[in-house]
């Protein structure tokens, strides 16, 4: 699987945001690159976590195509 990475300390409240929508995007059939970035996308369109410190820091690395098996 291509880790995702985070390029400094985040909250963890909005770590675990972005990792469940990540996850179910990939559920889903999104490819990896994807998914991060709806992903990211959807803590920007939040008030409270539009701030590139919730949901900037986190970079996938590797195979951007969706998961195997899955579509």
């Amino acid at each position: 699987m291509t880790p995702v990475c985070s390029l400094w300390k985040v909250s963890d409240e909005s770590t675990s945001k972005l990792m469940t929508d990540y996850y179910q995007r990939l559920l889903q059939g999104e490819s990896r690159s994807a998914a991060l970035f709806h992903a990211q996308k959807t803590l920007l369109a939040n008030s409270n976590e539009s701030h590139p410190y919730y949901w900037a820091a986190f970079v996938s690395i590797g195979n951007m195509a969706p998961l195997p098996g899955l579509r």
